[in-house]
């Protein structure tokens, strides 16, 4: 099994767009890891932070889950948020 960490822009986004832009993906990413015959699991900060937490409070919680995954798939717009 392959954990895959997903990083890209969420600040200054509407939660809906954020949320389906990871969302679809997170998918992408499962399925090309299925073709290729891997076992993979993906997380993405839209799944594990809520709504309420600040910048910093979800930079400690995406940290931590990014410290226990074995690669980071870069969303298109890594480069201008601030997080990724």
């Amino acid at each position: 099994m392959k954990n895959i960490y997903i990083s890209g822009p969420v600040s200054g986004r509407m939660p809906e767009e954020a949320s389906g832009h990871f969302k679809a993906n997170e998918q992408r990413i499962r399925d090309a890891a299925g073709e290729c015959k891997i076992e993979a699991d993906t997380y993405s900060p839209v799944r594990f932070c809520k709504p309420e937490y600040n910048w910093k409070q979800a930079m400690r919680v995406c940290i931590e889950i990014l410290s226990c995954c074995d690669g980071i798939a870069m969303l298109q717009g890594w480069q201008h948020s601030r997080g990724a």
